[in-house]
């Protein structure tokens, strides 16, 4: 598999909530591989495992469905402006 198809599927894989172990064993390479795909991929950061929520509790992202982690930080800044003028 080429270089960038591989981050690709490896950031798809992270975002659906899988460990870098468990994405490592589905492509078939080591996680020091997968780790260094995430690292290189910093234009589509992976979406964070854990989020600390308003109330302050910590959850764990499981998935985002079709959108993107970057549009999904989009939608977030925009619903704090919003909060933020009322």
């Amino acid at each position: 598999m080429p270089k960038e198809e591989r981050i690709q599927a490896v950031t798809r894989r992270k975002q659906a909530g899988m460990s870098n172990r468990a994405i490592a064993s589905s492509l078939g390479v080591h996680e020091s591989t997968v780790r260094d795909d995430l690292k290189s991929n910093a234009g589509n950061p992976a979406m964070p495992e854990q989020v600390t929520t308003t109330d302050g509790r910590s959850k764990t992202i499981q998935t985002v469905g079709n959108v993107g982690y970057s549009e999904l930080i989009s939608i977030i800044t925009a619903l704090a402006v919003v909060i933020e003028t009322k």
